[in-house]
């Protein structure tokens, strides 16, 4: 019985085709090969431009896969460093090939893996590729930093905000170019960001506008993507990951590189990234078990850190305060002083009650609830179905008459009778269509609210969190419509959404703000009555 073989040919760049053997050389000494041992070639497998790495390689898994279905005597390639430039990958190759009576055949040396001293040959020539692949590494990420530091673009996609262009100096390189119509949209992504909008927000902001990311719709990680990408701020960053691994390195190990025209100021990219670092802690949406209402939801209103609680003793008791997470553990110059919390959550508590539950947020509540708790809406809906389900089996009794009709054309029997019919239908089908037009026209009845259904829910609201019984799930509640509270030493402002009162957050809507109730504060930074 004949023997069988598979070749597999590899090239990484065009550069390694030109110094070494191109896939054309290399496939056809791997069939002359195949040829001396008597083997009929049963497939080749061919990855150009292709790094060393298996997962990176779609005809090295499938070469494998065909040797394990079809079981060839010999795989052919043209050297050791074709199947891998890393020691380990190579010997979890082999090992697939073994388990299926497959032997790796190499043209560009003749080693016998059966033997002792083929095996050390071949460990040897696997640990010299490795080598020279860590060896390429290092010479490639070389060139590229100093290609970045000459203000020279690497390759690849642009990052959002800037175009790939030739360099004035040689016009051999590629330069990375402020395209002013995304750096516009990408500066406007920041001023957002900075104004306290969620990553969320934004995409659906930007979306709603038609702006899109390069024609494709935003999503929030694409936001949160852009906002930490350091090349908006004229950087490129080496190093980040390991190759080998793919798992991201400690910063302290990244290389940065200053290597073009920065899109976003310093300020603003430092603001944005404190902002973002302080909501990705953990304290920052505050903690399950404090027992103040407004823990995670108060912003300091002169560096936009955080406020957190923070305790203090006294002579015979314990104090608890909201303080700056910026000015008190990342050491920064905020001026923004401590405020007593309980103080502050009882003040919070009758500006929202008198504030935001006011008659005009309140009174589109109570319609809401009404209509909710009605029959209307329900009725009305079933009888729209019902008109669409009478509308739909008499447009089917015409298309059944015009498919006879089309069907046996003047042949048709009882041609008359079935003209009629369809005019009887069309009548049918427009008294459906104009009885259904009215109804989806059909206003909701009025429903008149008097100031003492506003004031019964102003009751009932303001008693769920001046109970402070739960506060966990007070908190839970006023996060349901309220945005944000920033506060300084002298005013507040409210961002809540005031559709949301009394339901869980729907699709975005326009945040209303309540801004500048808090007076002046004492010198014990205690809101004044």
């Amino acid at each position: 019985m004949k023997k069988t073989a598979v070749i597999y040919a590899r090239v990484s760049t065009a550069r390694q085709a030109a110094e070494e053997l191109p896939i054309e050389g290399q496939l056809e000494r791997c069939r002359k090969k195949a040829e001396e041992m008597g083997a009929v070639v049963m497939h080749e497998f061919v990855d150009a431009g292709l790094s060393g790495r298996a997962e990176n390689r779609p005809e090295f898994q499938a070469m494998l896969s065909f040797c394990e279905a079809h079981e060839p005597d010999y795989l052919v390639t043209w050297s050791t460093s074709r199947l891998a430039r890393n020691r380990l990958l190579a010997v979890v190759t082999k090992g697939h090939l073994e388990r299926a009576g497959t032997q790796v055949v190499y043209v560009a040396m003749s080693i016998d893996s059966t033997t002792d001293s083929g095996w050390m040959t071949e460990s040897m020539m696997e640990i010299f590729d490795e080598y020279f692949s860590r060896q390429v590494s290092k010479d490639t990420m070389r060139s590229m930093m100093k290609n970045a530091e000459s203000g020279f673009f690497n390759g690849g996609t642009p990052p959002l905000g800037y175009r790939s262009a030739p360099s004035p100096k040689n016009h051999a390189r590629r330069v990375l170019e402020i395209h002013p119509h995304e750096a516009e949209q990408v500066r406007d992504i920041f001023e957002m960001r900075l104004n306290g909008k969620g990553a969320k927000s934004i995409a659906e902001q930007l979306n709603t506008q038609c702006q899109t990311r390069r024609g494709s719709p935003w999503r929030k990680n694409a936001i949160l993507s852009l906002l930490r990408n350091e090349a908006m701020v004229g950087r490129v960053v080496f190093n980040r990951k390991d190759s080998r691994t793919g798992k991201k390195r400690p910063r302290s190990e990244w290389v940065v590189v200053d290597a073009h025209k920065p899109l976003i100021d310093s300020g603003t990219w430092t603001a944005v990234q404190k902002i973002m670092d302080d909501e990705s802690h953990p304290a920052a949406n505050g903690s399950g078990t404090s027992t103040h209402l407004f823990t995670g939801l108060l912003r300091c209103g002169v560096c936009g850190g955080s406020m957190q609680i923070r305790t203090g003793t006294g002579r015979s008791k314990t104090y608890s305060y909201y303080a700056c997470r910026n000015r008190v553990y990342n050491g920064t110059d905020c001026t923004m002083p401590s405020l007593p919390a309980q103080a502050l959550d009882d003040y919070l508590i009758d500006v929202i009650s008198s504030k935001v539950f006011k008659e005009e947020n309140l009174r589109v509540v109570v319609l809401e609830l009404m209509d909710a708790a009605g029959d209307w809406s329900i009725d009305h809906d079933r009888r729209v179905k019902g008109l669409e389900r009478e509308l739909g089996k008499a447009t089917k009794k015409n298309d059944r008459i015009f498919e006879v009709m089309e069907e046996l054309g003047k042949n048709t029997p009882n041609l008359h009778d079935l003209t009629r019919r369809l005019r009887g239908n069309n009548k049918e089908i427009k008294d459906i269509e104009s009885r259904l037009a009215d109804l989806e026209a059909e206003l909701p009845p009025e429903v008149d609210i008097t100031p003492d259904d506003v004031d019964e829910l102003r009751e009932v609201l303001t008693a769920a969190i001046k109970g402070k019984e739960n506060p966990k799930k007070i908190r839970t509640f006023l996060r349901g419509f309220i945005k944000q509270i920033v506060v300084d030493d002298e005013h507040l402002t409210i961002r809540y959404y005031a559709d949301r009162l009394t339901t869980p957050p729907p699709v975005r809507r326009k945040d209303r703000t309540v801004c500048n109730w808090l007076p002046r504060t004492g010198s014990n930074r205690r809101p004044s009555d």
